[in-house]
């Protein structure tokens, strides 16, 4: 496997990072998860584009002038072409802070990592989903992008193990629906689709972003709301979605959605992709 660091590509097991790495150290940096297709071409670039930037300028990390939009598309349809050739691949590319100083930066100059493989399409509905208590979500400057730091999404994983769930749904410190663990969330009521509203301290998704866009052409109206969990007792069609797609969630604790969330799954689909 091939991987670009810097700029330049090498052997993956030659990647190292020192133990003064800020991204080790402080988790001072972004990613993204880039889903391609079987060509190399990133699926939905401009928006990954638009929210690694934005995220970066929120974390005053400069990147090098040749650090570009067409720069890194190139490399990502170069590195998927040789580590997944011919099917879609998972691309994950992290940006962080230069090395030097302790909580305080000295330098404000940015190292970055292009990682690529096969990708795995999730298939399949979420059963089983709970409500996240041993961890809640709160808004600041930089809670809508993806940090280095995921400590909220780890927790909430280990409860969904412990409690043997296929998917748990995180709340803001006020108890407010914010966001699956890995996904954003959403549901379906009255031709209108509702979700979190980034008050909660969501992730601006990049599917999320795609429905807000596109919801009028599934003849769906849109609100981002900040609504208790009690909101879902009168909703039939609940359903997450990430960059690798979207899926159904049937119950959460005792209430059962049972609307014609396959037919909903399918039409995101076709228009997503």
């Amino acid at each position: 496997m091939k991987c670009y660091y810097n700029g330049q590509m090498i052997d993956i097991e030659q990647f190292n990072v020192t133990s003064k790495s800020r991204a080790f150290c402080y988790g001072d940096g972004v990613f993204e998860t880039i889903i391609t297709d079987a060509a190399g071409f990133p699926r939905h670039w401009a928006a990954h584009w638009q929210r690694l930037t934005a995220g970066l300028m929120a974390l005053q990390i400069a990147v090098d002038e040749y650090f570009t939009s067409d720069f890194l598309l190139k490399k990502i349809q170069e590195l998927a072409q040789i580590n997944a050739p011919n099917v879609a691949a998972r691309v994950r590319l992290q940006v962080w802070r230069k090395t030097g100083g302790l909580y305080t930066p000295t330098q404000n100059g940015a190292d970055w990592l292009l990682e690529a493989q096969p990708h795995e399409a999730f298939v399949g509905e979420k059963q089983t989903t709970i409500l996240a208590q041993s961890v809640h979500l709160q808004a600041s400057a930089w809670s809508a992008y993806k940090t280095c730091n995921s400590l909220p999404y780890i927790l909430a994983g280990l409860e969904r193990v412990r409690y043997a769930a296929d998917e748990i749904i995180l709340t803001d410190t006020a108890g407010h629906l914010a966001e699956c663990q890995a996904a954003n969330l959403f549901w379906v009521k009255n031709n209108t689709l509702f979700t979190p509203s980034l008050q909660t301290g969501c992730i601006a998704g990049i599917t999320r972003s795609w429905l807000l866009r596109n919801a009028a052409r599934l003849g769906w109206q849109v609100q981002e709301i900040c609504a208790k969990p009690d909101v879902l007792q009168e909703t039939e069609i609940v359903f997450g979605g990430n960059v690798a797609g979207v899926f159904p969630i049937r119950r959460l604790h005792d209430w059962h959605f049972r609307g014609n969330t396959p037919a909903v799954i399918e039409l995101l689909t076709q228009f997503y992709e």
